[in-house]
């Protein structure tokens, strides 16, 4: 009897080591098939690494030239800066009187060859339209540099100055000759301005002839 006790024991060990054998080897294939999964997929892993980093240096070099322009924008004006013209407060009787009476002094010591026409001292002023332009960005800082290229792109354009710029809008006054056609010349700045700085999503655009500018 004792001896057909430890048979029975015997072979249940060595039926659990069978078992446990089986399940290692279970174990062990998966984990094989897992590797081989791993390894077919390798070069998919290594491709997107790659995509990956280069996205990352493209954001960094985004990051870097939007730094590059906003510091140029604000160090770097291409447009000269002259102060908003000011409406002069009209003249007192008496004064207009003085300056008639002077007028007629200064007449009676002056040969009339002597007189010259008033454009002759200044050339262009009296051939041009003044036109006030106003561009504001609705998405961010406002690109300076387009909008001078914009501007002095057209070739009825014959000067430019920045009255006011804050970073987002900027007021500029025009110097439009005046053979040109003024609806002409709105139209073919508008759509410059359009073309480098966006639709009317993006920026707002206000162009208006100055009241009393030269014909």
């Amino acid at each position: 009897m004792p001896g057909q006790a430890n048979d029975s024991s015997t072979t249940e060990i060595a039926q659990e080591l069978d078992d446990a054998l089986a399940t290692l080897n279970t174990a062990l294939l998966q984990a094989g098939r897992s590797v081989a999964i791993i390894r077919r997929n390798l070069p998919q892993f290594a491709a997107l690494d790659r995509v990956v980093r280069e996205m990352e240096a493209a954001m960094a070099r985004a990051r870097q030239q939007l730094d590059t322009s906003w510091d140029s924008a604000k160090e770097k004006t291409p447009l000269r800066s002259v102060p908003r013209p000011e409406t002069e407060a009209p003249e007192s009787p008496e004064s207009m009187q003085n300056s008639l009476d002077s007028h007629a002094d200064e007449g009676d010591s002056k040969a009339a060859d002597d007189l010259e026409p008033a454009t002759a001292q200044q050339p262009g002023l009296s051939a041009t339209r003044c036109l006030w332009l106003t561009v504001a960005s609705k998405i961010g800082s406002l690109d300076l540099k387009a909008v001078d290229g914009s501007v002095n792109e057209n070739p009825s354009v014959l000067d430019v100055a920045l009255l006011d710029y804050d970073g987002r809008q900027a007021t500029l006054k025009l110097w439009v000759n005046a053979s040109a056609d003024p609806e002409g010349v709105r139209e073919a700045l508008v759509s410059s301005l359009r073309n480098h700085l966006g639709d009317a999503e993006q920026t707002d655009l206000s162009i208006n002839f100055e009241p009393g500018s030269a014909a």
